[in-house]
């Protein structure tokens, strides 16, 4: 596959969509999604961080002999979504804390 840049294409101004993790108009909407989720159900209660363990026995499992898990950072980010949506399922559904009635 030919990867050179077209010259009528160098410079030309790119505008990136929102759902663009790094771009400034994600992080804008991400929080005035939580304002809105605030001002409708009030100020929050719990603020949760979570973290991920790369010593977590799904993501020893995938590697192979004398590698960590950062060389599978695919695996460790799969493994940790998993973890969070069982964690939210708990919080949400099984109630460990207390009633929710919304995240983000």
């Amino acid at each position: 596959m030919d990867v050179r840049l077209d010259p009528a294409k160098v410079g030309q101004q790119i505008i990136l969509p929102a759902s663009f993790c790094d771009y400034p108009s994600f992080m804008m909407q991400g929080y005035q999604d939580a304002m809105a989720i605030v001002r409708s159900k009030g100020l929050l209660n719990v603020f949760l961080t979570f973290t991920c363990n790369p010593n977590w026995q799904e993501i020893i499992v995938e590697l192979e002999p004398n590698q960590i898990a950062y060389d599978h950072p695919n695996s460790v980010a799969r493994v940790f979504q998993m973890k969070v949506k069982a964690l939210l399922k708990g919080m949400a559904k099984i109630g460990w804390f207390t009633k929710v009635i919304g995240n983000i």
